[in-house]
């Protein structure tokens, strides 16, 4: 099975009080945190690599991407952005 170039999966940034959290809505557990956003950006793209290359590492499947359309949270209303 060829497997892509890359992997396009929407992240949910949340603002807390010292800092932000990503989350990876399709992926379980992938999650990271960071004090600013552009740290946060850089840590997402770092953890989504590492936890794709696992599952590929390990002949898991790999989940399709909700389109970003379908991606709804309760706590996104105010307090996050979606990437």
């Amino acid at each position: 099975m060829k497997l892509p170039d890359y992997y396009s999966y929407t992240a949910i940034f949340t603002k807390e009080v010292d800092g932000w959290l990503v989350e990876f809505p399709d992926l379980e557990r992938c999650v990271t945190n960071a004090d600013t956003l552009d740290e946060a950006i850089i840590q997402a793209n770092n953890i989504l690599e590492d936890y794709m290359a696992l599952l590929e590492r390990d002949g898991l499947d790999i989940p399709a991407p909700t389109p970003y359309e379908k991606i709804q949270t309760q706590e996104c209303v105010n307090n996050c952005s979606l990437y």
